[in-house]
């Protein structure tokens, strides 16, 4: 039984994917053996990237958590215990910074109509 539960421990752990493109961020999170949750999120929607770093050993192995919040007040992300939390953060502002350049020229951009 105590192999049961540190095996269902680390299909937890190992089985939690974030993926993030340069169009949004895909958050693939399992839940014990049979259930998993898939979200996403556009970037050019992203509001706030938050890193906590709590404790002795995140702050000497430098990993924490980030969540990202959409203006969407149900909407966020939480990336739960990575290396590097403060450059992830940040490459995801930039990516999100790019994203929404792109879809503000996009918007601006006239469109053709076909002259008959």
């Amino acid at each position: 039984s105590i192999y049961l539960f540190i095996y269902t421990h680390f299909i937890d752990f190992y089985l939690d994917i974030w993926v993030i493109t340069n169009d949004r961020i895909i958050d693939i999170e399992q839940f014990g053996l049979f259930s998993r949750t898939i979200s996403e999120l556009e970037l050019f929607s992203v509001q706030d990237v938050t890193t906590s770093v709590n404790g002795i050993f995140p702050t000497i192995f430098d990993y924490g958590n980030i969540t990202v919040k959409t203006a969407s007040q149900n909407v966020s992300i939480i990336f739960k215990e990575v290396r590097n939390p403060n450059l992830i953060r940040q490459k995801i502002i930039e990516l999100a910074a790019i994203d929404r350049k792109y879809h503000q020229a996009d918007v601006q951009r006239p469109t053709q109509e076909s002259t008959t």
